[in-house]
């Protein structure tokens, strides 16, 4: 066993990723695959930033559209290059469910979040807001 230094954390280089399944957003008929990786401390702060609006003790928490803000940040080719642009969500969210559901599992287990599907429970029981069916 080793232990971390600052020049290992430095150099470190690993990101895993993994293919998802989403066909939905392909051609009908055709399996269609993208890769899903894990988010910089960065990218992940940006993400959650994303969901939060307003300032001081008037700041809420809005989750809507969290899956699509999520897959701008995690879905790349197989060099791990992002394949999104940062307002792609926008259109994303007109996009199926079932499939940003697939690649928001695939990135909460890459990215650490406990639990996908509880964690998005809690979010939203958190929230004060109830899920809605996914098309």
């Amino acid at each position: 066993m080793g232990f971390l230094t600052k020049e290992i954390a430095r150099n470190s280089a690993k990101r895993d990723m993994v293919l998802v399944d989403v066909s939905e957003l392909g051609p009908a008929g055709e399996k269609t695959e993208v890769w899903v990786r894990p988010m910089t401390a960065r990218e992940k702060d940006e993400w959650q930033m994303s969901m939060v609006s307003g300032k001081g003790k008037r700041r809420t928490l809005d989750q809507s559209d969290m899956s699509a803000k999520l897959a701008v940040r995690v879905c790349c080719n197989e060099n791990g290059e992002l394949i999104f642009g940062a307002d792609d969500w926008k259109w994303l969210t007109e996009k199926s469910g079932k499939a940003l559901t697939q690649i928001f599992d695939a990135a909460a287990k890459l990215n650490g979040f406990a639990q996908a599907d509880e964690d998005k429970e809690e979010l939203l029981k958190n929230s004060g807001t109830t899920p809605t069916c996914d098309s």
